[in-house]
């Protein structure tokens, strides 16, 4: 049981290949398998930086249609995510984007990590890069990213994925984490998981008797929760589910949070 065979097993292969890379040469502050810091259990992490903390990784919806996406999450700012990449190849593509940044360039090292990963346009990267840098809308004309562009690549008006933006009625696997503040402001109509006065643990324990899994799951993915008493939450989801993998993603997070202080 492990994170690397957990992307695996949820069709990420790519990015069980990066977390199997040594990339600390290259990302001086970043290391992968990532660290644990805290994060909601609706975040697989990839990489982890200690310095601020953040996580680079898979934001995952067990309970509903929704696709999976990659996320930077801020530890230090109520855990916020932002949605950088749609596919393990964009993911892939704007790392190397930030690589060619902090080296100033396109190094041999830099040619050796791309073709590990197979990421063939890393001339056209390195040429978006003279012109933004590795801004994520500085990314959008690359190939990898035509036709699915991630929310920080492109606008409110023109994002067609499952994060939520202002003005646009709430999707119904949004989750409270990706709700920046500086962005939204207030939001029309609160659900009680966005909520902050909703008494999470308690809307939890009814949605889950009632068998509503969206429900407990986006309950349990909003501010509000120790990690211990979160760990016996999804100790309890787990056990009523039959999904191998929902399990395994449970046992891995509930092995850290469940010693933990804190809370998200």
């Amino acid at each position: 049981m492990s994170v690397t065979h957990l992307f695996e097993a949820l069709g990420h292969s790519a990015i069980a290949g990066l977390i199997e890379d040594d990339i600390t040469g290259l990302f001086p502050t970043f290391v992968a398998p990532a660290e644990w810091y805290g994060y909601p259990p609706a975040l697989i992490p990839a990489m982890s930086d200690g310095s601020l903390p953040c996580y680079i990784g898979l934001w995952r919806n067990w309970f509903g249609e929704r696709a999976d996406s990659f996320v930077e999450m801020s530890v230090s700012r109520d855990h916020i995510v932002h949605e950088i990449a749609r596919s393990d190849r964009q993911l892939i593509d704007l790392l190397c984007a930030r690589l060619i940044v902090l080296h100033d360039g396109i190094t041999d090292e830099i040619r050796a990590f791309a073709a590990r990963h197979e990421a063939t346009d890393l001339d056209q990267i390195d040429e978006a890069t003279l012109d933004t840098g590795d801004a994520p809308s500085g990314l959008a004309g690359l190939s990898s990213f035509a036709g699915s562009l991630p929310l920080e690549s492109t606008d409110a008006a023109t994002y067609d994925g499952a994060f939520p933006v202002p003005g646009r009625t709430l999707p119904p696997t949004a989750l409270a984490f990706e709700f920046d503040p500086e962005t939204f402001g207030d939001v029309p109509t609160v659900p009680g998981w966005l909520d902050q006065n909703t008494d999470k643990t308690a809307a939890f324990r009814e949605c889950l008797s009632q068998g509503d899994m969206p429900g407990a799951w986006r309950y349990l993915n909003a501010r509000g929760w120790s990690f211990r008493e979160a760990a016996e939450a999804l100790s309890a989801m787990a056990e009523a589910s039959t999904d191998p993998n929902f399990i395994e993603m449970s046992a891995l997070w509930i092995a850290h949070a469940k010693a933990t202080d804190g809370g998200y």
